[in-house]
This record gives structure tokens, sequence and C-alpha cells, in this order.
């Protein structure tokens, strides 16, 4: 998909208004039901590609969306450092008054990105994130720690 950043914006409405009007938990069920019903192809290259496959996937959307992220794939272990999020530099940058992020933005990577690593037989943590553009995700092969 070519990079569209007022997506980014639009998306923010729209977690704002599901929350808004149905509430957090209603929210995540519609991020969850995003994640187990849209993202099938890549699921399957995640399964076929392993941690590889993750990363490749990761430094592509990011570099398309002109974010910056920091990988390092070692003992089984991907991490990804986002250093900078393409939703919140395009947010942060806009005039738009209902694109300021929602306090639980950052929220949706975490749990799409639990499921896609579920689904795929990998595992995610979101180790850090500030909030404001800035997180670090861990993946790795299997369940658990």
């Amino acid at each position: 998909m070519a990079p569209i950043k007022e997506w980014f914006g639009l998306y923010n409405v729209i977690y704002n208004w599901f929350e808004r009007n149905y509430g957090y938990s209603a929210l995540e069920e519609y991020w969850k039901y995003i994640a187990e019903n849209c993202f099938a192809d890549v699921i399957e290259k995640f399964k076929d590609g392993g941690l590889d496959a993750i990363r490749d996937y990761y430094e592509h959307t990011f570099s398309i969306d002109e974010g910056e992220c920091r990988t390092c794939l070692e003992n089984e272990r991907l991490t990804i450092e986002v250093t900078r999020c393409p939703d919140y530099e395009f947010m942060k940058s806009s005039p738009n008054p209902h694109f300021i992020p929602i306090n639980s933005y950052c929220k949706h990577h975490e749990i799409i990105n639990s499921i896609l690593a579920e689904k795929s037989g990998h595992m995610f943590r979101m180790d850090e994130c500030d909030n404001n553009g800035r997180c670090k995700w861990m993946f790795k092969k299997g369940k658990g720690d």
C-alpha cells in the first residue's frame, strides 16, 4: 500500500469515535477483529519466513511510510526500536485538531502485533512505549519469554 499519511490521522479519528461511543473494550475488540480478519497474507509470510520475514516486513513498512526503526535479530529474538513513528510525526505536524493522538493510540500496535505473532507461531511484547512515537517491540519464535 502506498503511504498516505492522512490515514494515520483518520485511524486516530476512528479510534477516538469508537472509544467515545462504545468504550475502550469495544475499541480493543475492533483492533482484534482487524488483526484476525485482515492480515492472512502477512501471517503466512511470518509463518513461512519467521523472524527474518517479520523484520523485513516492518523495515519495509516503516521505510515506505517515512518512519524510522532499528532492528536487531539475535539469539532468536527480533527487537524493533521505533525511533520515528510515521503516525505520530504526521499527527504532531498536522493543524487538524482531530488528529491529536488519543491516549490509547499506540495500543493498537500491541494488540494487532500480538495476534499476528500468535497466529504465525511467534510471541510479541511491547517492551517500551512513550505514547509519543517511540517504542520498542520484541518478537520471538514460539510462546512465552
